[in-house]
């Protein structure tokens, strides 16, 4: 916070090389910002932008300003995957299908992915489209499985197992209620 005031007085007094370095030293924090807080990012790399553009440095301003937009685009698209979760606790399944094709997959990390392929999963489910259901939970388990969120993996086999008896592939629906059953028990396991 401070070296971001201590820049913004330099800019405002036209000590615009000074607020460069003074902006410069935050970018040792880059990665932390980008993990902790994505605006306090893009708020470094707005800056960057304004400074280097004033000191004649128009390469790294440009590359500072196209780090911000990727940023914004990033943000964007988490946010999108966040209404999908709230027009599922709607029960607007069709709605959450349709909001998913404006979401640019490719700004989404792993995590919100698989969030994502979990809601749109849920939804054709519960419109009982039972293979496109497969084929979006069948990638977001293989997400969760390689982590900790032993509750949303229980949810996903019972469902991939309910699907699966709907398709009548009853050797696939046991298998996965076997490996919902066996989650909980580890869950259970764990929490004793």
């Amino acid at each position: 916070n401070t070296l971001f005031k201590h820049s913004n007085e330099l800019m405002k007094n036209n000590k615009f090389e000074e607020a460069k370095d003074s902006l410069e030293e935050l970018l040792v924090y880059e990665n932390e910002f980008m993990l902790d807080n994505e605006l306090t990012a893009y708020e470094l790399y707005s800056k960057l932008v304004d400074a280097y553009s004033m000191c004649q440095e128009h390469e790294k301003a440009t590359s500072y300003n196209q780090k911000a937009k990727k940023l914004i685009k990033k943000m964007m698209a988490t946010k999108e995957v966040q209404n999908l979760y709230l027009l599922m606790t709607e029960s607007d399944y069709r709605g959450a299908i349709t909001a998913a094709k404006r979401v640019d997959g490719k700004m989404l990390d792993e995590y919100n992915m698989a969030k994502m392929n979990m809601v749109l999963g849920n939804a054709h489910f519960n419109l009982k489209h039972y293979k496109t259901a497969v084929d979006y939970l069948s990638q977001a388990i293989d997400y969760y499985e390689e982590k900790t969120y032993n509750s949303l993996t229980v949810m996903m086999y019972e469902e991939l197992s309910k699907c699966y008896s709907h398709l009548e592939e009853h050797e696939l629906a046991v298998e996965y209620i076997q490996k919902s059953l066996r989650s909980q028990q580890k869950r259970h396991e764990v929490n004793s």
